[in-house]
């Protein structure tokens, strides 16, 4: 068995953002807390199964923060012995949110895509034509860095952004962790976003502008998430991209976590490359 130490378990479907080439959108119901519950304790006697001691779950969406038993589902796994982190648009996050998961969550990942507010605007990312600015968002991070938290950013490159220049952002936030993800299709996801597609080889460019960044970015190429990114859904089903549509293997409340993986085409080599001992690079 493979022993893979990160699920990414995205809570909601729901988002204050409205990202055109969002590849989280779901058309299942949120699981009420007891199901949520449930679901962690899948996946963490899957980690035990596997003796994975730093087996992590990943709460994403939509927007997790609108959740509302997002942070007592943050408690359980904790309780658990299960390392959590968020990823998160940002808009909703507070100072107090942030302090209140001191020594429970391991990592807040944010997502940031342009600090313009007409691009952001028309890629869609912003709540009632409201946007998150830099002195926002630098804010949340000293926030981050005072609890003990490890702050990851994630850039989606598209034909939106692929020209602005980012530095004074990564520069500011001062984090951790750096991603860039060149923006993927999935079909009868997010496929009307094809005009926002880039090529690898533009992906390559934007990248390498950014290689005396410390730390230095990780870059994804279209199609590394492909049978990769272990993805539960918010009514705990089992969905992996597979050749760039969505299919489903079984659900989580219901049948063990390790019995759905043996059905799944995961592409073990391609999630080691994608993390090192079970934290996202």
């Amino acid at each position: 068995m493979n022993n893979y130490s990160v699920v990414n378990y995205h809570v909601t479907n729901r988002c204050n953002f409205h990202c055109s080439y969002c590849f989280a959108k779901f058309k299942e119901p949120e699981a009420s807390l007891t199901d949520a519950k449930t679901i962690v304790d899948n996946i963490a006697s899957y980690f035990r199964e596997c003796g994975i001691t730093d087996g992590r779950i990943n709460f994403a969406g939509g927007e997790p923060l609108l959740y509302r038993h997002l942070d007592e589902l943050i408690d359980y796994a904790h309780s658990i012995g299960v390392l959590v982190s968020v990823i998160s648009n940002g808009f909703l996050l507070t100072e107090e949110r942030i302090e209140r998961w001191k020594g429970k969550v391991s990592c807040i990942g944010i997502s940031v895509d342009s600090l313009r507010d007409n691009t952001n605007r028309s890629i869609g990312r912003c709540c009632e034509e409201k946007t998150l600015d830099l002195k926002r968002l630098v804010s949340l991070s000293q926030k981050i860095r005072e609890c003990s938290i490890e702050l990851k950013v994630n850039t989606v490159v598209s034909k939106r952004n692929l020209d602005e220049d980012l530095t004074a952002l990564y520069l500011s936030l001062k984090p951790d962790r750096i991603k860039f993800l060149q923006m993927h299709l999935i079909r009868g996801v997010n496929d009307k976003a094809e005009a926002d597609r880039i090529t690898e080889e533009e992906f390559k460019a934007f990248c390498s502008r950014y290689q005396s960044l410390s730390p230095e970015p990780v870059c994804e190429s279209e199609g590394s998430m492909e049978n990769s990114y272990l993805m539960v859904n918010p009514a705990g089903k089992f969905q992996l991209n597979n050749g760039g549509r969505y299919e489903t293997f079984g659900s989580l409340k219901t049948t063990p976590f390790s019995e759905i993986l043996k059905k799944a085409p995961m592409d073990s080599d391609k999630f080691n490359s994608r993390y090192t001992g079970g934290r996202v690079q």
